[in-house]
């Protein structure tokens, strides 16, 4: 399935985009990458043929989770763990555990979620065992082209819209600079225990 967008000028075909995911104002989850083809050219015009610009569909999925793995094998990246698994993986790790590695990984999400406030020491990475660090990279990975927030992403795959205020307890808990201490008109969090997808 495509829909021509747009029309560019341009000397050669540009490559295919990588296959990418967003959310569509209906709900659904759409993977899609652009493609070009050379359209025809103005009768008695000396210039480049247009370009025309297509979005391929390649599916629409109901929940993220699903468009991202559809996404991910497409694009031919490794999803050994899904990233939205690897992500509720590693706040489990950083709130249930209390070790240099969980303080790790709780800097590093809490990095994601606002790096200006929260900055990472990206060698701390070497502290982490192989499989955690393999749930950070895809992580990571998620994170480059950002559809959402990590906080606001946990809170979709637990129904939930408090993990904003759950980071920022989670910076509390380490002592980490710039944490802000929870103020006395701020919500009180409900005990919450998110298990790891991955034990």
């Amino acid at each position: 399935m495509s829909n021509v967008i747009q029309i560019k000028r341009r000397s050669s075909l540009p490559e295919p985009t990588p296959w990418s995911f967003y959310e569509a104002g209906n709900g659904e989850w759409v993977v899609c990458r652009e493609t070009y083809q050379e359209g025809e050219p103005e009768p008695g015009s000396f210039s480049d043929a247009p370009i025309m610009v297509n979005r391929e569909i390649a599916g629409r999925y109901p929940i993220a989770y699903d468009a991202i793995a559809k996404c991910y094998e497409l694009n031919g990246y490794k999803i050994n763990p899904h990233p939205l698994d690897a992500l509720a993986h590693l706040f489990h790790m950083a709130t249930h555990h209390h070790t240099g590695g969980s303080r790790v990984i709780a800097m590093f999400l809490l990095g994601l979620y606002n790096g200006e406030r929260f900055k990472f020491d990206l060698t701390d990475l070497r502290r982490l065992d192989d499989r955690n660090q393999e749930c950070v990279l895809s992580v990571l990975r998620l994170d480059i082209r950002p559809q959402r927030e990590v906080h606001d992403w946990l809170n979709l795959i637990t129904n939930r819209t408090d993990f904003g205020h759950r980071f920022e307890e989670l910076a509390c808990s380490y002592n980490v600079e710039n944490s802000v201490p929870a103020q006395a008109d701020d919500p009180v969090l409900e005990p919450f225990r998110l298990p790891s997808p991955l034990n």
